[in-house]
C-alpha cells in the first residue's frame, strides 16, 4: 500500500517481544519507526499486532513491510516499487514457510482530489498477477481506503466510486478479502491536524482494532 502502511501515524503502545518486524532475512522485537518502511513517526502493525495476541491463540505475530508513500495503484505495479515488496514477501515465505496474508491499504493517492481512477481495477488486475507470480497462494486483505482531503477540508474527502470499485474488486477476486473500512475513520480527532490525512494516536487505535 501507501504511506497508511508506512511509519506515519501517532500510534503508541508498549513494546511486545512476541510481535516481530522481519527485515532484510532477520527478526527484530517490532520497535517504532519500524524497519524497511519510510517515515519517522509510528506504525499501525504494532498495534494490530498486539491486538493479535490479546485475542487469537497466535503466540507470535510476524510483519513486513512494503509499501511506499504516495503512490497510485498504477505506481505500485511498476517494477521499482513491486520489486521492494516481492523481495520482502519471497524473503518472508522462506523464512517462515508461509505468508498468512498481505494487509493492504492503499487509496488516497487515487482519490479524485489527486489523480483518476477511471483505470483503478485494470492496474490492480495487474497487481494482484504480479503478486500470483511469484505466489499463486498468497492471499490480499483490502482495506477500504479513499479519504484524501488534499489538504483542503472544503473540498470532497471521500471518493465514493473509488471504493465502489474496491468492492468491485474485493467480490471479483477469491484471493481478495475485505479489511477495514478505514474511511470510517475520518473526524479530526482520528487523523493528525498537519495534514489532516495519516492518523493520530486516537485513530491509529481505532484503526489497528477494525483491522
Amino acid at each position: 500500500g501507501q504511506s497508511h502502511t508506512l511509519n506515519s501515524t501517532r500510534a503508541e503502545r508498549n513494546i511486545n517481544e512476541n510481535v516481530i518486524n522481519f527485515f532484510n532475512g532477520k527478526n527484530y522485537i517490532y520497535d517504532d519507526p519500524s524497519l524497511g518502511a519510510s517515515g519517522s513517526t509510528s506504525s499501525i502493525w504494532g498495534l494490530v499486532g498486539d491486538k493479535l495476541l490479546n485475542k487469537t491463540k497466535c503466540s507470535k505475530v510476524v510483519f513486513a513491510h512494503g509499501g511506499y508513500g504516495g503512490r497510485t495503484i498504477e505506481k505500485l505495479c511498476k517494477k521499482s516499487n513491486f520489486d521492494y515488496f516481492a523481495q520482502n514477501y519471497i524473503d518472508l515465505k522462506i523464512f517462515y514457510g508461509h505468508v498468512d496474508a498481505i494487509l493492504f491499504h492503499q487509496g488516497a493517492s487515487n482519490n479524485t482530489n489527486r489523480n483518476r481512477h477511471d483505470e483503478y481495477e485494470k492496474y490492480f488486475h495487474k497487481l494482484i498477477s504480479k503478486i500470483d507470480s511469484i505466489d499463486t497462494s498468497a492471499r490480499l486483505i483490502m482495506a477500504k481506503s479513499s479519504y484524501n482531503t488534499n489538504f483542503n477540508r472544503e473540498q470532497p474527502t471521500i471518493d465514493t466510486a473509488l471504493t465502489l470499485k474496491q468492492n468491485k474488486i474485493i467480490k471479483r477476486y477469491t484471493n481478495v478479502f475485505l479489511g477495514p473500512n478505514a474511511d470510517s475513520l475520518i473526524d479530526k480527532e482520528h487523523r493528525i491536524s498537519q495534514d489532516d490525512i495519516h492518523f493520530s494516536k486516537l485513530g491509529a487505535e481505532k484503526l489497528s482494532t477494525i483491522w
